[in-house]
């Protein structure tokens, strides 16, 4: 059956770069200015730098997300009025495995707007978690997930959310545009571990303007470890993150060949674990729009067609917006003023319809 694409404006973007070898060098890149904002190329966002994740964020029924990058703002006292504090925080890296296969076709202006799309994807896809983006590594993306607000549970199922739309993303969608352009060999890693309070330091590190403020810990340190680790499209975790949310039934052992045998690579350091996530089968099980087919899965983007979603205020009841879908185009109430004259019934017990946890 033929699916729609739920990040098609990322893979439209794609299309015209790969298609376009005069990309002229003016064009506008994104930028980190430490101040909890990006701009990214009007070209490739119309002006709005979440606007290519709405068809998932519909979906998911989720707040209109806010980039955060720089000094997390739970943690930006750090080096000012603390020289260090302990809380927990979970570590993810994520990058793109063989982009550099891009420079046998592409020249530089190209490959750095295919570079800065499916960057752009992962920060949208981490963002609409919640995740902070606390680097950008060219292909690679180091975020955290969590705070001072945040359950630790519910940190580790964002960030277990976010990479494994990413792998969503890179496994079923770029790379069936790739294939056209001989370059399917593209994928994604990721490595995510959780540290607890008394694992995890907040420190300012460098000089002057040459700062930034990071963690220190075993659990900070492994991810990268385990990004390399992973499989194709594959996201690895850390002992701590499968003990925390029990997730047996989506774990199994890291593996690689040696010599024509597989190896089982269970420790990542010393005696801590690492294993294997299935991601695929988390995203079945936790997403009624995320759809089985054989051994692959894909979204239906029609899922909730012709439904109707009312959000209303934890508060007062107050109706803030209603999610409707006709024909796979997602229609949005303007915030606050809806777009109907019959309300309907207000939610039981004060709470939001569809949020994820």
């Amino acid at each position: 059956m033929e699916k729609k694409i739920i990040f098609g404006k990322y893979i439209q973007d794609l299309n015209n770069i790969v298609r376009n070898k005069d990309i002229l060098q003016t064009r506008s890149f994104s930028t980190f200015s430490g101040s909890n904002k990006i701009n990214l190329s009007e070209s490739l966002s119309h002006g709005n730098p979440l606007g290519h994740i709405e068809p998932l964020r519909a979906l998911l029924n989720l707040p209109q997300p806010h980039i955060s990058s720089g000094t997390h703002k739970d943690f930006n006292q750090i080096g000012v009025t603390e020289s260090s504090e302990n809380h927990y925080i979970v570590s993810v890296f994520m990058d793109v495995k063989n982009s550099t296969i891009f420079f046998n076709k592409y020249n530089n202006n190209q490959i750095a707007l295919i570079i800065q799309t499916i960057q752009a994807a992962a920060i949208a896809i981490c963002s609409l978690f919640e995740g902070h983006v606390q680097r950008l590594q060219y292909d690679g993306l180091f975020v955290y997930f969590g705070g001072k607000n945040i359950t630790k549970e519910k940190a580790i199922k964002s960030a277990l959310h976010a990479t494994s739309f990413f792998s969503y993303f890179v496994k079923y969608e770029l790379n069936e545009l790739l294939k056209q352009y001989e370059f399917d060999k593209i994928s994604t890693r990721s490595g995510i571990d959780f540290g607890d309070d008394n694992d995890v330091t907040w420190y300012r590190f460098g000089i002057g303007e040459a700062s930034e403020v990071t963690t220190v810990s075993l659990h900070t340190s492994v991810v990268p470890k385990m990004q390399s680790n992973a499989e194709a499209n594959g996201i690895v975790i850390g002992n701590n993150v499968k003990e925390r949310l029990r997730l047996d039934e989506y774990s199994s052992s890291v593996t690689y060949q040696k010599d024509g045998k597989i190896i089982i690579d269970d420790f990542i350091i010393n005696q801590y674990r690492q294993h294997k996530f299935n991601w695929q089968s988390w995203l079945a099980n936790h997403f009624p729009f995320v759809k089985r087919e054989s051994n692959k899965i894909y979204i239906d983007y029609d899922s909730n067609k012709n439904a109707q979603i009312k959000q209303f205020n934890n508060n007062d009841n107050e109706l803030l917006r209603i999610l409707g879908y006709s024909t796979g185009e997602t229609f949005i109430s303007p915030t606050g003023i809806p777009n109907v004259t019959h309300y309907g019934t207000p939610a039981p017990n004060n709470s939001n319809y569809g949020i994820i946890e």
